[in-house]
């Protein structure tokens, strides 16, 4: 009884490190859109830039602020769309006219496939 808990514990072991070797680096590049996506500021408009070099699905997030130093407000622009292999593509923006002053607050979050 003992040796099979032991032979157990070894399998579920070597199963445990085969998926962090494999799952890692998947993992590492869904999470690291900053070489394939850049957030920009243009007027009172915020825009996702994205530059892949094969087409696919993305999704990615950039928190921002806008407003004047007594009242600033925080907002979120998310988007998910597919986006072509090109450089420096239009992605995704949000205009508003209340939008003064933007200031990018964090890197952006997502990734693509």
């Amino acid at each position: 009884m003992r040796l099979q808990r032991q032979h157990n514990m070894r399998v579920r072991s070597l199963l445990t490190h085969a998926f962090v070797l494999f799952a890692l680096p998947s993992i590492t590049a869904a999470a690291a859109p900053s070489k394939v996506m850049k957030a920009e500021v243009e007027g009172n408009t915020i825009v996702i830039y994205s530059s892949m070099k094969k087409a696919g699905g993305c999704k990615a997030a950039v928190l921002f602020s806008y407003g004047n130093a007594q009242h600033r407000q925080t907002r979120k622009l998310e988007c998910n769309f597919r986006v072509p292999a090109q450089d420096h593509y239009r992605f995704c923006e949000q205009y508003n006219p209340k939008f003064i002053d933007i200031k990018i607050e964090g890197p952006i979050t997502g990734g693509c496939e």
